[in-house]
């Protein structure tokens, strides 16, 4: 299990692949039954991990509630989510392919913080994905951000939302044939 608590910017990324995220944890309906994901199976990963990870999905909901999306788009191979927080600034939570995140992200988090993202930032992103999918794992990014506080309808924040994000970084999932 992740302790997100252990390294404080895992929160981030444990918020974002929850928020951003259509799919839905089954209890079992017998003792000896196995949990069953309502959704995509690629989301209800994510949000397996979230739940090992010690976040009460239902509570973040509440919190966050989503307010607009960018659905999953299989040319743009991305999920944007913005949601309410209590501050009144919109918290953003994207997942994707690498390829599809990268480009909207400016800043990297690690256990350090948040910093402007490098070249060798990238170097290493890359190299830790393409290691991941050559043991035959999916690999998603994670990013985020927030936004100042909405003027209008909250649909017009979906224009500002594809840029200056956080990546918050990978999850490698496995992909069985």
């Amino acid at each position: 299990a992740v302790d997100p608590h252990a390294v404080p910017v895992l929160d981030d990324l444990v918020l974002a692949a929850a928020l951003c995220n259509d799919a839905s944890l089954v209890p079992p309906s017998r003792p000896d039954a196995a949990w069953d994901v309502s959704g995509d199976t690629t989301e209800g990963a994510l949000l397996a991990f979230a739940w090992r990870a010690g976040l009460d999905r239902a509570a973040a909901t509440l919190r966050h509630p989503r307010i607009a999306e960018l659905a999953f788009d299989s040319s743009l191979k991305r999920m944007i989510t913005v949601h309410d927080a209590p501050d009144g600034r919109p918290l953003v939570a994207a997942k994707g392919a690498l390829e599809a995140i990268l480009p909207i992200v400016t800043q990297i988090a690690d256990r350090d913080g948040v910093r402007p993202i490098t070249a060798s930032d990238l170097d290493l992103v890359r190299a830790a994905a393409e290691a991941d999918s050559a043991a035959g794992y999916r690999v998603l990014a994670i990013a985020g951000g927030r936004l100042a506080p909405p003027k209008g309808d909250p649909l017009t924040l979906l224009s500002t939302v594809e840029r200056d994000l956080v990546l918050h970084g990978l999850v490698a999932l496995a992909d069985p044939p």
